[in-house]
């Protein structure tokens, strides 16, 4: 049903990146599920140990294989290598062709290590995937000292393309908290439409929350 689609493993807008979620990728999920500026509106909660985070990756990466759930790392070029890079650009402003010359291969060089040079600032997926309905939901958080710079509208305008343009979705949705207001506001400013409140719709840590449904559609 779903093998004609293309399947993206990275995609980029030339700020931010989303890349497939791998086995490394367990360290950072494990530190940013402990942080409760990110899960106080989300089912995702700290893992007890690095293991548990390891086995949850490894199950999202057999959902990946399935086609049941996507999930990817949102990074950005790590501010330090951006401005090394920037110092070195200046530094070799008045050279010779000949250095000129050295400077292109090593850019070459540098392009094929771009993804070392990337700092990992949240996670967004594709999940709750109906391929008969072409339909899926969108999960996303952002650690803390990257909120307010853009990347959650930069990130979910890329899953959005991932979703209509690669996976053919017919529809995308969202479900946030009512009392979540920046997540609200993301989805608006991303063009999603509020379709209706649902009430007592999710259980967090034996509290019950009301609902938004968002939706957009292709």
């Amino acid at each position: 049903m779903y093998y004609n689609q293309e399947i993206v493993e990275e995609i980029d807008d030339g700020d931010i990146y989303l890349r497939k979620l791998t086995k490394n990728d367990a360290q950072f999920l494990y530190n940013g599920a402990k942080d409760k500026r990110i899960t106080k509106y989300m089912v995702l909660a700290p893992f007890p140990s690095l293991g548990d985070a390891k086995k949850f990756v490894k199950r999202v990466l057999e959902l990946w294989e399935n086609r049941q759930q996507f999930s990817y790392i949102i990074e950005i070029e790590n501010p330090e290598y951006k401005n090394s890079k920037s110092k070195g650009k200046n530094k070799n402003k008045n050279k010779n062709s000949k250095k000129n010359k050295d400077k292109s291969t090593r850019s070459k060089k540098n392009k094929r290590k771009s993804a070392k040079n990337r700092l990992r600032i949240g996670l967004i997926n594709l999940w709750n995937i109906s391929w008969t309905h072409r339909r899926a939901e969108i999960g996303i958080w952002i650690v803390p000292s990257h909120w307010r710079y853009g990347y959650g509208k930069k990130a979910v305008e890329l899953i959005k393309m991932v979703g209509f343009q690669h996976l053919e979705f017919k529809r995308i949705e969202a479900h946030v908290v009512t009392q979540n207001t920046p997540s609200i506001n993301l989805f608006l400013n991303c063009g999603f439409l509020k379709e209706c409140v649902l009430r007592k719709y999710l259980q967090l840590r034996g509290k019950f929350y009301d609902t938004i449904l968002f939706a957009s559609i292709s």
